[in-house]
């Protein structure tokens, strides 16, 4: 019998239907494959959680049948006594489609469909159901249901099929089309019979799993469903489950019972649950779940509440959690009312938490041995191979694994091993497909692998030939580090530093070992930047992710030279990028499969402990330039998860753990794919001890955490203390100067603590762990990533240079004043004036919006700290960071300390910074105007408090030809010209599934060779980031560590209704020997920000200054980076206290020190 198991998303990206953007670290999902997705046998039920993205293919929403099929035909089926139907449509197969649901609500409900079908729906437009549903609920089929007609490809074999209303999803059923019972119709046979032949029917009912070949019986259906898993065994004597049955309900006592199959023979007929090895009464406790369970599981704590005896033995419990289980609820009599199977974290936290070794271990008994250890608390059996070859050769030793008393299994063997290959086959059950599973899994805490990591490598980090010269005294020759306030980051993927970097030589060019080149033009631009202050380099993911084939032997690329001759606004250059983007060998990364162990594309030989000694050389290289290395880690999801999946670990040795999963035991994917659940406590752990082996086998300096917020908070703090006990006598590293920060986003299951209080922007507040601040990003440059591309900021044009959007955003503002006050007038006066008129009300509601991104950067230049009070550049008020408030209504400011606050104005996520100003600034706005944008947007970033982030290139004026998400976009966009030659600026249409609909927006852009900066802009820009860093580092009073000095110190002195827009001026005070404030720069008693967006030079007075001495800062004038002086004089005249303010510029003003 053919059906398809709700099972959880098996396969993340390309792997199969799932694909990640890392837009400002938010999700989106798209399909890849349909054929890969119907090999996995299984279909996805995430429903309302993730968002299925457009298909490229559209059907058309008013027909059930696909293009080129026949609406009108299709109505003409006729109900065969088996359910079969006529094929109302000649010229291909079709696959009769009925739906049941039990609510009886079909309203905006359609059929998205992929597979071998002649052609995909898109999800916007699904199939419509035939025929409509009649008075009280359904159709003319006989079963109160809708159905749908879908044209097959020829030779069809699978079809996947998903019920939908926008984005609430009911379950993915993939049919085997080679087992349905009705034989497909031909071309042939249809077109030589007047009647044609029954065409084959699959019957689905709403939330069940399993399709029905013939029509069922409603009424006889079973109650509740084992596909389903709503119960949650969260202690040791306590299962939650979201039912309400009382005795009232029924007249008569109800039971409830816990089944238990070794086997997985269970099985719900309707007659109850049936084939347990075991039952176990339980007891329905009125008080409800305890407090601390209640704690661990907030969105269960509402459930009913059954016991489990404590009487009940522990070696009993673990065997039933080894096992099948399920929970009914009947009558005393024996009528069945529910059942449902049984979600098991919480009890194996509570029943085999281990914490001991894990791994590989070497062990010095007996003269040496190898110790090798799993967490597998439900599996039935484990078995070690051991290879004595990377890839395709059979086990040349079984070892079968002695179980433990928490969970763990352990083998033990000689020395001998070591070297060796291995993996582990495990039988166990699989939630995902509801039976036993024999599963052959790599090892979650693996140290080394074979490419593509097929096996494990049973390796010794701590050997001497893994590791380069000088390794043990790596600590001496790290950049000094005295607060984290001091940290300031450039981001850097490991592929893009190198791949087009002519100076490397060739075989290292793309990996590790390119950073041991120290006269390459990659390094010495780093250098150059370490020289001006910059404390550390963050890489894009370095550990072993699935989507690039570690056998360089397949990479395919494509011709550069044919590209070159390509026009700039051409789609050639990407069609030929996305004809090999799955085959090349390029990806950010972003699909974790083991955390622990670097990537073995990037290292000249995947397979072996080649990387370990690579990577350690990079690390060592990096450090070498006056760099602190800062890995990105992603510990919120995973690439895979199911029980066949090559690229699927932890949910083969612990399945259904590891993952998060939905009240129905879906798995969760919000982060993308396969969400993990760091509130369960041996995911924490393998978390913790993970950044434990990169801080101290790899000696990396930070971490970066991908979608942070989906962390718990806890998971954090416990890594923060686990990497301040690293001491440099005991560890040979100093973990309390290792700095934290990531991605707090508050969205998806999570979303206000849904899971427990997690690791978002406002539950930082004191922790000391950063968050990257995107409402100042969203201020300096406009929008969001979800807004309009050309909705402006501060640094792109916002009110005092707009563009084209802009002004149809005041002419409707204009408008709406003019239909409002009764005026005949339609539009607005241009300009900014206009007395009592349209014209003037659209510029007063364009001021208040610049002057709002003025309070939000001011805020984020003040350290982004939530009780920091300065006055409002929109109104004059004194009002704190947290008292402001982004359009969602979150406040502004979340901070406790300045170094718990990330500010950037663009990353590797979403267009880099210059095809942001491009695609924002107005037509009408120069080259060079552009160029100042620029500059101004990495000033605000490198001036104020808090911790800079700069993406590699923004120096460079690097473009990607405007591409707004370049994970899996090649070379050829994501090329990084240290050589200032180029920017990569024009280099074609951006891939089209993910740019495709702004290609119009794009073309003139491209095509304007005049955008394309020269080389002297580029080499100029790089100056100015030197410049900007020189500036920071040369006094402390750019780098407070606490919110009191900054309250103390910080004014923003341009403020109030009367305020020049669109300029920023701060002021940084600093004390005397013989003041109350302390003295912490010997230079400078006070140093003054100047950041203007105005396109005309001004004079400003601020009175609050008069009598200071006020000159460029010296380094500024040493760079020549000090702005054009349009006024005679100096830039400030103590005396009046009048400011010459630049142009779209920035300056830094000091007052020197007798």
């Amino acid at each position: 019998m053919a059906f398809a198991l709700c099972s959880r998303p098996l396969v993340c990206l390309a792997a199969a239907a799932t694909a990640v953007s890392r837009r400002g670290g938010m999700p989106r999902s798209d399909h890849s494959q349909g054929a890969m997705l119907s090999a996995l046998v299984t279909a996805r039920s995430p429903r309302a959680r993730a968002l299925l993205s457009p298909r490229t293919a559209s059907a058309n929403p008013a027909s059930p049948l696909l293009p080129h099929c026949s609406a009108a035909a299709a109505n003409e089926a006729e109900t065969e006594e088996d359910g079969g139907a006529e094929a109302g449509a000649a010229g291909g197969d079709v696959l009769r489609v009925v739906y049941h649901r039990v609510d009886g609500d079909y309203a905006g409900w359609g059929l998205h469909v992929w597979g071998d079908v002649e052609c995909e729906t898109s999800w916007q437009d699904p199939l419509q159901y035939s025929p409509p549903p009649a008075a009280g609920g359904g159709g003319g089929n006989g079963m109160g249901c809708v159905e749908w007609r879908v044209r097959l490809k020829a030779g069809a074999r699978t079809v996947n099929v998903l019920p939908h209303r926008g984005d609430w999803k009911d379950c993915t059923w993939t049919i085997d089309l080679a087992t349905l019972p009705s034989p497909l119709s031909s071309t042939s046979s249809s077109s030589s019979s007047p009647r044609t032949p029954p065409c084959p029917t699959v019957w689905l009912v709403s939330d069940r799993q399993h399709f029905f070949l013939h029509r069922p019986n409603l009424s006889r259906l079973p109650k509740g469903s084992l596909d389903l898993f709503k119960a949650h065994w969260v202690s040791a004597d306590e299962i939650a489950v979201n039912w309400d049955y009382s005795e009232s309900d029924y007249g008569e006592e109800i039971l409830f019972l816990l089944h238990a199959s070794d086997s997985a023979s269970l099985s719900l007929t309707e007659n109850g649950v049936q084939g347990a090895d075991s039952v176990i009464p339980l007891t329905l406790d009125p008080a409800g779940l305890s407090s601390a369970v209640r704690l661990k599981f907030p969105h269960l704590a509402s459930f009913t509440c059954l016991r489990v005896s404590t009487s009940t033995p522990i070696p009993h419990l673990h065997r039933l959690l080894s096992s099948q289980t399920a929970l009914s609820c009947s009558s005393a009599s024996g009528t069945p009312i529910d059942a449902t199977s049984l979600q098991l974290a919480g009890a194996l936290d509570a029943l085999c938490l281990y914490e001991g070794p894990l791994g590989v271990h070497m062990e010095a008994q007996g003269g040496g041995t190898v110790g090798i250890r799993v967490w597998a608390p439900t599996a039935q059996e484990v078995t070690l191979l051991l290879f004595d070859q990377p890839h395709a050769s059979p086990p040349v030793e079984r070892v079968p694994m002695e179980r433990g008393s928490e969970g763990q299994w352990s083998a033990q063997g000689p020395m001998a091993w070591r070297g060796m290959y291995y993996q582990y086959e495990i039988r166990v059950f699989h939630p995902s497909t509801n039976r036993m599973e024999t599963c052959v899994a790599t090892d979650p805490y693996s140290r080394g692998l074979s490419a593509n990591g097929e096996r494990s490598l049973v390796v010794d980090l701590s050997d001497a030939s893994l590791a380069p010269p000088d390794w043990s005294s790596l600590h001496h020759q790290k950049s000094p580090l005295q607060s984290f306030s001091d940290v300031s980051i450039y981001e850097l993927h490991i592929r893009d530093f190198s791949a087009s970097d002519p100076s490397v030589p060739e075989p290292h060019r793309g990996t590790y070992l390119a950073f041991t080149h120290p006269h390459s033009q990659g390094a010495q631009h780093l250098a150059q930047l370490s020289a001006s202050g910059l404390s550390h380099l963050h890489l894009l993911p370095s550990y072993d992710f699935g989507s690039v084939n570690e056998d360089k032997s397949t990479w395919q690329a494509v011709d550069e030279a044919s590209l070159r001759l390509a026009p700039p606004d051409s789609d050639r250059q990407q069609a030929a990028v996305a004809a090999v983007k799955d085959a090349d060998a390029y990806n950010w990364g972003y699909d974790p499969v083991h955390w622990g162990v670097p990537d073995g594309s990037y290292a000249t030989h995947a397979d072996g402990a080649a990387r370990t000694l690579e990577f350690r050389s990079m690390v060592q290289a990096v450090n070498a330039l006056g760099l602190r290395v800062v890995v990105d880690v992603v510990y919120n999801h995973l690439y895979a998860s199911g029980p066949h999946s090559p690229f699927s670990v932890l949910d083969k040795v612990v399945p259904g753990y590891y993952v998060r999963r939905d009240g129905e035991g879906r798995v969760e994917s919000s982060a993308c794919c396969n969400n993990t659940a760091s509130e369960h406590a041996m995911v924490e752990r393998l978390i913790v001890d993970d950044v434990l082996m990169w801080a101290t086998q790899y000696k990396v300096d930070g971490f970066r955490f991908d979608l942070m917020g989906h962390l718990m908070k806890h998971t954090m703090l416990r890594i923060r203390t686990a990497l301040d006990s690293l001491t440099i006598e005991e560890h040979g590293v100093d973990g309390k100067s290792i700095y934290l920060y990531g991605e707090g986003w508050d969205f998806g299951e999570v979303e206000n603590n849904g899971r427990g209080v997690n690791a978002a922007q406002q539950n930082l507040h004191g922790t000391g762990i950063g968050s990257f601040n995107d409402r100042f990003r969203d201020a300096v440059i406009g929008g969001s990533p979800f807004g309009h591309p050309q909705q402006q900021g501060f640094a792109t044009g916002l009110m005092l240079m707009p563009n084209e959007y802009e002004e149809s955003e005041r002419q409707y503002r204009s408008y709406i004043y003019d239909s409002s006050s009764g005026s005949s007038s339609s539009s607005g006066e241009e300009g900014e004036g206009g007395s009592g008129g349209e014209g003037e009300a659209s510029v007063v509601w364009w001021r208040q919006r610049l002057g709002e991104s003025v309070d939000v950067i001011q805020a984020g230049m003040a350290g982004n700290l939530r009780d920091f009070a300065f006055a409002s550049h929109a109104t004059g008020n004194q009002v704190t960071g947290g008292q402001l408030y982004t359009f969602g209504g979150s406040p502004v400011a979340y901070a406790a300390s300045p170094h718990e606050s990330v500010t950037y104005v663009s990353a590797h996520d979403n267009e880099t910074l210059f095809d942001i100003v491009t695609i924002k600034a107005a037509a009408a706005v120069a080259p060079q105007q552009r160029v100042a944008m620029n500059r101004v947007a990495m000033a605000v970033v490198a001036w104020g408090q808090g911790v800079p982030f700069i993406h590699a290139g923004d120096d460079l004026l690097r473009s990607k030809s405007l591409d707004r998400d370049s994970y899996n976009s090649g070379d050829w966009f994501n090329r990084l010209d240290w050589s200032g030659a180029t920017s990569n600026f024009g280099v074609g249409l951006p891939p089209h599934e993910k740019n495709g609909d702004k290609w119009d927006m794009m073309r003139p852009l491209l095509a304007n060779q005049s955008l394309r900066p020269t080389s002297a802009d580029i080499t100029a820009t790089s100056h100015y980031l030197r410049m900007l860093l020189a500036v920071r580092y040369s006094s402390p009073l750019f780098r407070l560590p606490s919110l009191e000095l900054v309250q103390e110190r910080v004014q923003f002195l341009n403020a109030g209704p009367a305020a020049l827009p669109g300029v920023i001026v701060m002021s940084v005070a600093d004390g005397d020997s013989d003041s109350p404030m302390a003295q912490l720069d010997h230079r400078y008693r006070s140093l003054v920000v100047v950041i203007s967006m105005h396109p005309q030079p001004f004079l400003l007075h601020l009175p609050s200054l008069v009598g200071r001495t006020l000159v460029p800062h010296p380094l500024q004038e040493e760079h020549g980076m000090v702005p054009s002086h349009a006024h005679v004089g100096p830039w400030f005249q103590a005396d009046t206290a009048m400011l010459t303010v630049p142009p779209l510029a920035a300056l830094t003003l000091v007052e020197p020190r007798d």
